[in-house]
C-alpha cells in the first residue's frame, strides 16, 4: 500500500509543479509571442534556461512545453521535436490540448532508448494565454523505478 500512496504523492506533487509552471507569468508571455520568435535564439534559450532550472531543482528525468502553434516540443536541454497532428504518436497531446481537461497523465510515449526498463509517465498540464486561447501544454516526466526504489528504501 506504501507503494501506491508514495506514486499517488509523487504525481499529485508533480501535477502541483505542472500547475506552477502553467500558471507563470513569464512562461505564458514567452509562449504568446513564441510564434514570431522562431528563428531567435536568445529568445528561445531563455525558455530553455527556465525549463532547465525547474528540472535540476525538482529531480524530473525531463521537463518540456509543447506549442499548439508551432508544434514545437522545447526540452531543458535544448533538443527541439517536431510534432504535427498528421502523425499518430502525437494524436494524444493534440486531444489533450483540444479537450476540456486542465491536466492529464500518459505513459511516456518518448522514451529514450537508455530508459528501455524504466516505466515513466508524463505529466502535462494545459497552458492558456492570457485571453483564456489554449497555447500549449507544459510537463515534466517521471520515472515510476525511482518513485518505487524511493518507497522500498523507505519502508
Amino acid at each position: 500500500m506504501n507503494l501506491i500512496r508514495n506514486i499517488d504523492e509523487s504525481m499529485m506533487s508533480s501535477v502541483s509543479a505542472a500547475k506552477i509552471m502553467a500558471g507563470n507569468s513569464f512562461v505564458i508571455d514567452w509562449a504568446e509571442k513564441e510564434a514570431t520568435h522562431t528563428t531567435d535564439s536568445e529568445y528561445i534559450n531563455k525558455l530553455y534556461n527556465y525549463l532547465k532550472t525547474y528540472q535540476e531543482g525538482n529531480n524530473y528525468n525531463f521537463i518540456f512545453y509543447a506549442s499548439k502553434t508551432t508544434e514545437n516540443i522545447y526540452y531543458q536541454d535544448g533538443v527541439n521535436l517536431k510534432m504535427s497532428t498528421q502523425n499518430p504518436e502525437d494524436k494524444w497531446i493534440f486531444d489533450f490540448m483540444d479537450s476540456n481537461l486542465q491536466y492529464q497523465f500518459s505513459l511516456n510515449p518518448y522514451k529514450a532508448s537508455d530508459d528501455s526498463n524504466n516505466v515513466s509517465m508524463l505529466i502535462v498540464y494545459k497552458l492558456r494565454g492570457s485571453n483564456g486561447k489554449t497555447l500549449g501544454s507544459i510537463g515534466m516526466n517521471i520515472n515510476l523505478g525511482v518513485v518505487e526504489k524511493y518507497s522500498r528504501n523507505r519502508q
